[in-house]
């Protein structure tokens, strides 16, 4: 391979950086992912029961009803057995088969038969630990088809049937074992592994065809707190007060409130198991579970947030960027939500606002550390083109003004020679040498004079001064010139009033226009110098009917060291007359102007504000 080969393969600075800032880029959005992922496994959690939490309680689709009661109601009911139940109450927490009387459950049931309710669903374990019923019409009553009862799982996995239901695959028998999260609360319900029916999915059959039952593990989708649904206490039920239409077709849930054995923890706070068994049933029956996607599902989603974040934090300065995450902050909630309420499919909320804020932290503090490397580096190549710019004027100065010294020299000796030269032929070349060396001598100060005006402490002498005096002393100055060439210098002078100006600068400048036009005319020609006065602004302009200037050097005649095609073959120059100009001209808070065409002469000048 070739050396140009290998030039050309190697990286330049500039692809370099660039790569250097995407890797940096990279890494940061890649690290904001990696914890939202984290953040995930714990987004449900709390987000989950936020969600419940802060919305509306959602309709009933079902009709299901409870039916309840608590300790004391309990205790007054059997007080018969007063004696027995204070000295359990005082051994520990009560059981199931405290709120067991063959009397009154046998009434209960036979009450809500009565209305004709579709189904009775009893959440207490009434087992072996109940004694067997005294009365056949109690046994009848108790094995009604439309009545189920719970089954329970022991500890070793084995199905505890209830008493009246001895078989395992009894119609009317139902597991109820519900288990929580780490943290105690209940949001998921978990198949288990008996081959016998749970008692919500026995109950939602009794409401309609089952979409999907519950073998896999589901999210239950809270409809809101227990008084959702209808409830109603044992006394209005063993009373015979509550009308037959509030529970007629209903599957009805019988239950405790308050009692440990019997009281759940969820996303809204303490439920009856009643209650939420009503809300698995009222999932069951519709398939309204809370649908979660496969966790790469949420991993490509978060990724796609992360991409969107950081070209968002790239583009946009960093209080914009933050207005724009609040935007698709607030877009995400709203859309989270909705899908939450309506189609119950959960979306993460916490996690895309905790990569976003990771984000947002990463990027501008790269921002920031970025910027205060850029603001060094520019320093120092500042630093670096000022000490520059300092040795490449002091070269120009001392070489101009060693330069000056021999220039002088050769001026007064040239000048003593013509003088006394005898021959005209000798005298004209004597004179062609002093008018070479004057040249010289001006192009020096030129640069010299560049070198004072670009200095940084450069400032103007401003002084009241009218224009066209300086304009007639100049064309006295110049007259010479112009009789070189026979030329002529007229003059068109409005009068003027004083204008704010450096009077050495703007000679200068005026100096710079017509000695061009008189050079760059042929011989015989006319210079016209104008001046006018128009809504508080000067006018100058110098007209000369030379060659003129062609159109792509008439976009450049301003620039510092440029002359054009035409004048490098015919005038000599420095190519700094009309970049003094310009600079002058500017300095005085006024603008120049050109206009020229080939054969036709050129038209330039200035305005200065009065």
């Amino acid at each position: 391979m070739s050396l140009n080969n290998k030039t050309m393969k190697k990286p330049n600075r500039l692809q370099m950086w660039g790569g250097r800032v995407i890797g940096s880029l990279a890494a940061r959005a890649l690290i904001a992912w990696l914890i939202s992922l984290v953040a995930l496994q714990y987004d449900e959690s709390t987000n989950y029961d936020y969600r419940f939490q802060v919305r509306p309680s959602q309709p009933l689709k079902a009709p299901i009803a409870l039916v309840l009661v608590n300790e004391q109601e309990w205790y007054r009911w059997v007080e018969p057995s007063i004696n027995m139940i204070r000295p359990l109450k005082e051994i520990g927490p009560l059981t199931d088969s405290y709120f067991w009387n063959e009397e009154l459950w046998t009434t209960l049931i036979r009450r809500l038969l009565e209305v004709e309710v579709k189904a009775i669903g009893v959440t207490f374990f009434f087992g072996e630990n109940i004694p067997r019923p005294r009365r056949l019409s109690s046994m009848v009553v108790f094995e009604n088809p439309r009545v189920y009862w719970s089954a329970r799982l022991d500890a070793e996995g084995r199905t505890r049937l209830p008493r009246f239901a001895p078989r395992i695959y009894s119609p009317n028998a139902g597991l109820v074992d519900l288990t929580e999260d780490l943290d105690g609360v209940l949001r998921r319900v978990i198949p288990t592994p008996s081959t016998a029916t749970s008692l919500p999915l026995s109950l939602a059959r009794e409401i309609g065809d089952v979409v999907r039952p519950n073998h896999v593990v589901e999210t239950i989708n809270y409809l809101g707190p227990p008084d959702v649904f209808p409830t109603f206490t044992f006394a209005e039920i063993l009373t015979n007060s509550v009308q037959r239409a509030k529970l007629r077709g209903h599957v009805v849930l019988v239950g405790a409130r308050q009692s440990a054995g019997q009281e759940l923890q969820t996303p809204l706070g303490p439920m009856p198991k009643a209650a939420v068994i009503g809300n698995i049933l009222h999932n069951l029956a519709f398939d309204e579970w809370v649908k979660k996607a496969p966790t790469w599902f949420y991993a490509i989603y978060l990724l796609v947030l992360c991409f969107l974040f950081a070209l968002i934090s790239i583009v946009f300065p960093p209080l914009l960027t933050l207005t724009i995450f609040f935007v698709v902050w607030g877009f995400i909630a709203a859309a989270s939500t909705w899908m939450f309420d309506v189609v119950h499919f959960w979306l993460p909320i916490a996690s895309p606002i905790i990569m976003g804020t990771l984000i947002l932290a990463l990027f501008v503090t790269w921002q920031l550390t970025e910027k205060d490397r850029l603001n060094w580096l520019l320093e120092q190549e500042s630093s670096n083109l000022r000490e520059l710019e300092i040795m490449k004027n002091n070269f120009v100065s001392l070489f101009s003004h060693d330069l000056k010294t021999p220039l002088a020299k050769i001026s007064a000796t040239l000048d003593k020679l013509k003088f006394s030269a005898l021959e005209s032929e000798i005298s004209e070349e004597l004179g062609s040498l002093r008018k070479a060396s004057y040249e010289l001598h001006r192009y020096i100060q030129s640069i010299l004079q560049v070198i004072r005006v670009e200095a940084v402490d450069f400032k103007l002498h401003k002084q009241p001064v009218d224009i066209n005096d300086i304009v007639l002393r100049l064309v006295d100055e110049l007259k010479p010139l112009a009789q070189e060439k026979n030329s002529m210098i007229l003059q068109d002078l409005e009068p003027l009033f004083s204008v704010e100006v450096d009077p050495v600068l703007i000679k200068e400048v005026l100096q710079n226009l017509i000695e061009n036009a008189i050079k760059y005319t042929p011989n015989g020609s006319i210079v016209k110098v104008i001046t006018r006065e128009h809504e508080n602004m000067v006018d100058v302009t110098v007209i000369d009917n030379g060659p003129g200037i062609g159109q792509s050097d008439l976009e450049r005649v301003w620039e510092k060291f440029y002359r054009g095609s035409q004048s490098e073959l015919h005038t000599r120059g420095s190519g700094l007359g009309l970049y003094f100009v310009k600079y002058f001209v500017e300095l005085h808070g006024g603008r120049v102007f050109v206009s020229s065409e080939i054969n036709q002469g050129t038209k330039i000048g200035f305005t200065l504000p009065l």
